[in-house]
Formats: structure tokens, C-alpha cells, sequence
């Protein structure tokens, strides 16, 4: 991306003839504007000038958008509304701040600057790998739909959903698969499935917002009577957070079809047979929380999820 600063100083005299001196600064860059842009057809776009959308950009019912090593930046108020489908590969998507707020700052760690990613009822066939959803409103929602057990509506592979200021990821009554992701930080839960078919394998999901002590769980999952819980499975997972039980499960009966193998789980459950080689995480360990990661900088919003070498979930988590 190539950018600079202009500088400027402009100079005024005051009414008792004093001269005053104010020094200007901007930050220009190279990017492409996108107004309100409707995808009608079958579309690939892959660019290695940033793209800055003002409004909606719209994937139509029926139709399939290609994003492919590209970075959007997203103006208040504007979000993705995907009708039809989605893939998304080595992409990055963020807000369109690049100053700071305070000195020490920047806009990027900055959360609720965009609407995120809306996928509609009547939207299937979603694919992201590798790509990044930050700071925005809500990260990632998917609407209720028509459940296909043997079809995926949503798969994310390698994919980061990081700094929302309300949910992570949300899907309703739908097939999802997760894949090595990261969900971290949100003003709601990082990811809540409510009813429907879930796979997560080997992701870290982490609840360390720092703007509301009122945040939502790391993990929630919920089996509605309108939206029943078909299959839930996670394997390899990193469930942590600040408070002491960050695993929600609502109207969770002995009906409800879900297993965890192999994660580690700061939770306050019964052990059974749904939990299995699980690493049962507790305040008072001496490795726990936000000392299993390499940096978790609630002062300066920074935050780095890969483990650290005490870290008692090696093996585990999307890194």
C-alpha cells in the first residue's frame, strides 16, 4: 500500500498582531473508492490496491463473489452482505481508520468501526481461508436457514475473527465448519451457535474484550426449540477468558448430540463421556487465562495468541 504524510503549517495573525503557527499533517494513500457496489453476476476480484468501501457491498441472491489477496476497508456504517455466496481467500477486512485515537492508539485495535459480514438466509456455499475479520460491530452472522446436515453453509479455515463489539461469530440454525481459527475478543461472545450442525477442530477462541465487563462467553452454544441443536463436535480447541467458566450451553439435554476431545476448557462442567482428554482449566492454576499466550496487553489493546512457552495447551488451539 503505498502511503505518505503531507505536511503543512499555516500561519495566521492574531487581533493583538501575534503570529500563530499551525503545523497540519495528513495521511494520503493509493485505494480504490467502492460506493454501494451490488455484485449482480459471478465476480472475482483479487487486488493489490486496497479497496475502500463507503455503503454496502452486496453479493445478490444466487450469485458468487471471489476475493482473493486483497485488503477492503470498510467506512462507518458500511458492511458485506452476502445473499448468495462467498469465498475468500488470504483477504483482510477492517475499518478505514488509519490515524490513532491516543498517541499510543492506533484505530486498527480499535473495535465497532464497521458493520462485519452478514450472511442471509438465502446465502450458501461460504468459503474463507486465511483471512482476517477485525474490529468490527458484529464479526461474522449468519442467518437462520433450511438445515442440510451433509452440506456446509459456512466453512473457515485459517481464519481470524478478532475485536468485535458485539459477537464473534454467529450462526443460527445453520451447518458450519471451523478450521484452525481464531475467535478472540468480542463485546459479545466470540462464537455462539444457536441450533443446527457445528465442527470445530483445532481453534483457539479466546474472551479477553477489554471495553465491557458485561462481555460475552468465549464459546456458547444453545439448543432452541426453534433452532435444536443437531451436532455439535470440537476437537483440538482452546477454550479460555477471563471470567471463570467461558463454555455456555443453553437447553442442553442429554438428547442434544455434542462431544469435546483433546481441548482445553475453562469451564465448570461434570466430567462424562462427552468430555474426553480434556485439560479442565481453572482460576487458580498456576499457568491459566491469559498467561497462556504470548501477549495479552490490556493497556495497549495489543494482543498476540500464540502460546508462550509455559503455556499448558501445547498441541492444541489454531497456532
Amino acid at each position: 500500500m503505498a502511503s505518505t504524510w503531507i505536511t503543512r503549517t499555516d500561519r495566521f495573525i492574531q487581533e493583538n498582531g501575534n503570529e500563530q503557527a499551525v503545523n497540519l499533517r495528513a495521511w494520503t494513500w493509493d485505494a480504490q473508492k467502492l460506493y454501494d457496489l451490488e455484485i449482480q453476476k459471478d465476480t472475482v476480484i483479487e487486488s493489490t490496491m486496497p479497496l475502500v468501501v463507503y455503503g454496502d457491498l452486496t453479493v445478490r441472491k444466487g450469485v458468487t463473489l471471489t476475493l482473493k489477496n486483497t485488503q477492503l476497508f470498510f467506512h462507518d456504517q458500511s458492511g458485506l452482505e452476502v445473499e448468495g455466496s462467498l469465498k475468500m481467500e488470504g483477504c483482510e477486512l477492517r475499518g478505514d481508520r488509519l490515524d490513532r485515537m491516543f498517541d499510543y492508539l492506533p484505530y486498527d485495535r480499535v473495535s465497532g468501526q464497521w458493520n462485519g459480514v452478514h450472511f442471509h438466509e438465502s446465502s450458501t456455499d461460504n468459503e474463507l481461508v486465511e483471512t482476517v475479520i477485525k474490529n468490527a460491530i458484529e464479526g461474522v452472522v449468519m442467518d437462520k436457514a433450511e438445515l442440510d446436515e451433509n452440506h456446509d453453509r459456512l466453512s473457515m479455515t485459517h481464519c481470524v475473527v478478532h475485536n468485535s463489539k458485539g459477537t464473534g461469530v454467529r450462526t443460527v440454525g445453520s451447518s458450519i465448519r471451523l478450521d484452525h481459527c481464531q475467535l478472540t475478543n468480542a463485546g459479545g461472545d466470540c462464537l455462539a451457535v444457536i441450533g443446527g450442525k457445528a465442527e470445530i477442530s483445532y481453534c483457539t477462541i479466546a474472551q479477553f474484550y477489554p471495553f465491557d465487563a458485561s462481555r460475552g462467553k468465549a464459546l456458547r452454544m444453545a439448543n432452541e426449540t426453534e433452532n435444536p441443536l443437531k451436532h455439535f463436535d470440537c476437537e483440538g480447541t482452546i477454550v479460555t477468558g477471563y471470567a471463570d467458566d467461558e463454555l455456555e450451553g443453553e437447553q442442553i439435554s442429554d438428547e442434544v448430540d455434542y462431544h469435546f476431545e483433546n481441548c482445553l476448557l475453562r469451564t465448570i462442567v461434570e466430567e462424562g463421556a462427552r468430555f474426553e482428554d480434556i485439560i479442565w482449566e481453572s482460576p487458580t492454576d498456576e499457568i491459566e487465562g491469559k498467561k497462556q499466550f504470548v501477549k495479552i496487553d490490556e493497556e495497549n489493546l495489543d494482543y498476540d495468541f500464540h502460546l508462550n512457552e509455559e503455556s499448558t495447551a501445547k498441541g492444541k488451539g489454531c497456532y
